[in-house]
């Protein structure tokens, strides 16, 4: 428990450190979804818990800050996928635990808040540099808090949410990279700690859950950026604290696990359905075989959804299960994607090559009567690994599409960062696989090997 899972660029799970209900660990190891096995890789320099852990482009994880038993870390060091082994990088300014850990738009990442020696609230925060492994302080935020949520939203800038300092927090401010000052924002209608914070393909942040001075929480809402203002969303059907929170391929959101009210470790799931109004609706799910807090889980490749370890109030938990939505086809119906160009960067054009582009069979999709149309078009989309934020692409008329290939028009306006691609045709979903956006043009990615579903 206490520990972080990273989608690596190859599609396996990196789980690194955490606690095992007696220390802190130092291990590391990956999950591969075609074999459904754990393999111990390389330990990290320093075991922690309770530290960040940030996917860059380059492909590394940057793992920063966190606990050793009692003591305060500000050390960070970068798993390298390639030789599966950890190398020491800068260490931050402040020891912090708790904290929060956000890849922008620039490559670099912003860490902010958290708790430092002697159990002190930190009001600080500090940026990453890949290129020169130095950290930097930046702008000093308006609140001290721990234990917040911080998001990224498609402007650049960072949302930063809720928390603890000598209480439970409503307050909210954003960050912007290009000034490196911090701007209040609206609070929440709730002061909330260990709650989530997930990006909507609506561009509106979802929090969830959480805790506060009154007890674990059901409600939800949302913020706006446009309109700088909070929405209420509808309640979830109970409540949830230190419960994960993913983004699915549909849009919809999957929160998992956690406190409720009666104290009990929850193997309760649903899912927040998005809809056109600010509140969509929450909808229970099949209940996980294991009730768990402080778990890890991550969106696979496949679709599907890692969920590892935690606490299920007698001892740290080792196993791990799946959820999958249950789109309902078979996998010769999905589109494979067999190459992709490996970069989408601003201006250029991106080009996809696979099989089944126009739907299992290449038969129209319609059912013959005037109410049904054709759909067998494959639709794209651009899921940013940092932050949750879905862009489709258009096609270019020109180009256009085959059952084999798509082309998409100039791209613009793109954030930067790693990110996967993903083709649905009638809204089936091909196996995803990772880019980096906003890279000058490099060759095309062959992938002649193809995933299996977990």
């Amino acid at each position: 428990m206490s520990h972080k899972i990273t989608l690596l660029p190859d599609g396996k799970g990196l789980a690194a450190g955490g606690y095992d209900g007696s220390t802190s660990l130092i291990s590391a190891e990956q999950y591969d979804p075609t074999s459904g096995v754990w393999t111990l890789t390389g330990s990290m320099h320093t075991a922690r818990q309770n530290h960040t852990a940030t996917l860059l482009a380059s492909g590394k994880v940057l793992v920063a800050g966190g606990m050793m038993g009692a003591d305060y870390l500000s050390s960070a060091e970068l798993y390298d996928p390639a030789t599966q082994s950890w190398s020491l990088t800068g260490s931050m300014n402040v020891p912090r635990t708790n904290h929060t850990a956000t890849l922008l738009q620039s490559g670099k990442v912003l860490v902010v808040g958290g708790r430092t020696t002697g159990m002190a609230v930190l009001k600080s925060a500090e940026i990453y540099d890949p290129e020169t492994g130095i950290w930097t302080i930046t702008g000093i935020p308006n609140e001290f808090r721990s234990d917040h949520t911080a998001t990224l939203l498609p402007s650049g800038k960072v949302l930063v949410a809720g928390g603890y300092y000598t209480g439970f927090l409503k307050g909210v401010e954003i960050y912007d990279p290009d000034t490196g000052n911090w701007i209040v924002a609206p609070s929440m209608s709730v002061a909330r700690r260990w709650h989530t914070a997930t990006l909507l393909p609506n561009d509106r942040v979802l929090i969830a859950g959480g805790s506060s001075g009154a007890g674990f929480i059901k409600s939800a809402e949302q913020f706006d950026e446009g309109a700088n203002s909070w929405y209420q969303a509808d309640n979830m059907t109970t409540e949830h604290s230190g419960h994960t929170a993913v983004l699915l391929p549909s849009g919809f959101v999957l929160i998992a696990g956690g406190n409720d009210t009666s104290g009990g470790y929850e193997n309760m799931a649903e899912v927040f359905i998005t809809g056109t109004d600010q509140g969509g609706e929450w909808a229970r799910v099949t209940w996980m075989n294991t009730g768990r807090v402080n778990a890890a889980a991550t969106l696979l490749l496949s679709g599907k959804v890692l969920v590892a370890g935690g606490d299920d109030g007698s001892d740290a938990i080792t196993n791990a299960e799946f959820f999958d939505q249950g789109l309902g086809f078979e996998d010769n119906w999905q589109p494979v994607i067999s190459a992709v160009s490996a970069s989408l960067n601003p201006g250029g054009r991106f080009q996809i090559f696979g099989s089944g582009f126009r739907g299992y069979g290449k038969g129209e999709a319609s059912g013959g009567h005037n109410y049904n149309s054709p759909t067998n078009v494959p639709l794209v989309q651009i899921h940013w690994e940092d932050n949750d934020q879905f862009n489709w692409l258009q096609p270019d008329v020109n180009a256009y599409f085959s059952d084999s290939s798509f082309t998409s028009i100039p791209s613009e306006g793109l954030p930067a960062g790693p990110a996967f691609v993903t083709v649905f045709v009638n809204g089936i979903p091909s196996l995803s696989r990772f880019i980096q956006a906003g890279q000058p043009d490099l060759p095309m990615i062959y992938l002649p090997m193809i995933l299996k579903n977990p």
